[in-house]
């Protein structure tokens, strides 16, 4: 399984953080996790059950959710395994 770098990582992340909200608050996705996302050649090139035409921005900030969601199960699952 690939994964994706730590710059890209933090990339994905601070690009997030950046991105205005453009839309109205709404539901998109529920669990976007590394089983719902498709890759190529180590680009994102589909999210499985995503809901409508998503904007460059909600793409930036679902790309940071994907980040913060693997750090923050990598890192339960760690210490809580121990």
């Amino acid at each position: 399984m690939r994964t994706l770098s730590r710059l890209r990582q933090d990339r994905f992340w601070t690009d997030a953080l950046a991105s205005p909200i453009d839309v109205p608050p709404t539901w998109i996705h529920g669990d976007l996790h590394a089983r719902n996302i498709l890759t190529r050649d180590g680009q994102i090139s589909a999210v499985i059950d995503a809901v409508g035409k998503l904007s460059d921005a909600t793409w930036a900030r679902a790309k940071g959710w994907a980040v913060f969601y693997d750090w923050y199960t990598v890192t339960v699952t760690r210490h809580t395994c121990e």
